[in-house]
């Protein structure tokens, strides 16, 4: 249950505290803030405020479930990153902890996509020697 005063919902998850929406001050403990993106229909729950790690579910029993991309680089001829996209890492986050990864399927994978960008070659490589995960219950 949130706080009183506090948004309890966002979408179709609700925001138990300790998280709250940053918007509401006073309303979530300190790294459990979220923002719900009200641009989607209905509205995406968010972790922090770069809006790149959806939150599918907060349960009750304290277990938080997240959707997020996979991380790439991509390399120009000189094998400099040009472009990137960083993995979310969630030994990043102090206060959580990895107990359980449900219904992952792994897929190994090392494909090169190579793109023309401003007359140059460009190598896109998803994580070079790529291990891609992809929830079997989305």
């Amino acid at each position: 249950m949130a706080k009183p005063g506090c948004q309890e919902k966002c979408g179709n998850v609700t925001v138990p505290y300790p998280f709250g929406m940053v918007d509401d001050q006073n309303c979530y403990r300190y790294l459990y803030e979220v923002t719900c993106n009200h641009s989607f229909n209905p509205p995406k729950l968010f972790l922090g405020t770069n809006g790149n790690v959806e939150v599918l579910e907060i349960s009750s029993s304290g277990t938080l479930r997240v959707k997020t991309d996979i991380g790439y680089d991509c390399y120009n001829n000189s094998e400099n990153v040009v472009w990137s996209l960083p993995s979310f890492d969630l030994m990043s986050m102090q206060d959580f902890k990895l107990i359980q990864l449900t219904n992952l399927k792994q897929i190994r994978f090392r494909y090169m996509y190579l793109f023309v960008f401003y007359s140059e070659i460009w190598t896109l490589l998803l994580n070079a020697y790529a291990v891609l995960f992809s929830l079997s219950s989305l």
